[in-house]
């Protein structure tokens, strides 16, 4: 393939090398994307397709959780494949319980209300109490000796 001689006292490039790959040479396939940032120039004399493409990765967004499941809290930014699994991208909803509540809110209703994503928000399961329905204060000693 390469010249066992070059033509004068020094081999010029063009008689001894290949040149290298470039990723306009490589068909990226399915399930992948040219990158958009590609190199001038690949590793070697041809590309591999990690210096040129990446994965298409679907996206939560355009998932439709089915009728008893509903948007996952913390979606991914991108699925493991082309297309989301429902898995990813949802779950069954929270249910709403007075852990939810922060400090001055109680629980809306004792029924089961389920949440629009995995994980409730005090927003969908509790009420502001009026600061005059508050309970005072109470002293801590009057905590303490209730336990003992």
């Amino acid at each position: 393939m390469f010249p066992e001689y070059c033509n004068g006292t020094v081999c010029r490039a063009q008689e001894c090398c290949e040149p290298l790959g470039v990723c306009n040479d490589i068909d990226c396939g399915y399930g992948y994307t040219r990158k958009f940032e590609l190199p001038a120039l690949c590793a070697e004399t041809r590309c591999f397709r990690w210096e040129c493409c990446e994965r298409i990765r679907g996206s939560c967004a355009a998932t439709q959780c089915d009728e008893w499941h509903v948007p996952r809290a913390g979606r991914p930014e991108a699925c493991d494949g082309v297309f989301c699994a429902q898995a990813e991208c949802c779950g069954l909803p929270g249910v709403c319980d007075r852990h939810v509540c922060g400090q001055g809110f109680v629980v809306r209703t004792l029924e089961k209300v389920n949440c629009s994503t995995t994980e409730c928000s005090q927003e969908e399961c509790c009420d502001q109490v009026p600061p005059d329905e508050l309970p005072a204060a109470v002293p801590q000693e009057v905590l303490i000796g209730a336990f003992v």
